[in-house]
């Protein structure tokens, strides 16, 4: 069962004895490329997965941050308004010290004002006690 082919049948005919090998190769190809095919799409699915995953991420980090941001913003302008208002409570405290310490002040000169008058006064009673004593004679005291 020899037979003789021609130079350019061995350029285009597989060997006589590759039938085999061809037949299971293209199964095996077939087979490959499905797996291959699964695999691939599994990575794409994956790599797909993380990027989504990285971009959510990346937009939740850059609301905390925006967030972070925002509230330490609030946080100094609170305490820039609670150390001008702190200022003011000083000034103002300062002033009602001064008002109290005058007042003290005032009260005291009152105090004696007080006691001197209460003295003329006793003098007044006095000196009305002796002119009734002195005219007890004269009607219509």
């Amino acid at each position: 069962d020899l037979r003789v082919m021609s130079p350019a049948s061995y350029l285009t005919a597989p060997p006589r004895d590759a039938t085999s090998i061809v037949a299971l190769s293209s199964g095996a190809v077939r087979a490959c490329t499905v797996a291959g095919m699964a695999f691939w799409g599994a990575l794409a699915l994956f790599f797909a997965a993380l990027l989504v995953g990285l971009a959510y991420v990346v937009v939740r980090g850059l609301a905390l941050w925006r967030l972070a941001k925002r509230t330490g913003d609030t946080f100094t302008s609170e305490l820039d308004r609670i150390s001008l208002v702190s200022g003011q409570i000083d000034s103002e405290l300062a002033k009602a010290s001064a008002s109290a310490e005058r007042l003290q002040n005032a009260n005291g000169r009152l105090s004696v004002s007080r006691a001197r008058l209460d003295v003329q006064l006793a003098a007044i009673r006095e000196a009305r006690a002796q002119v009734r004593r002195t005219f007890w004679f004269v009607p219509g005291r």
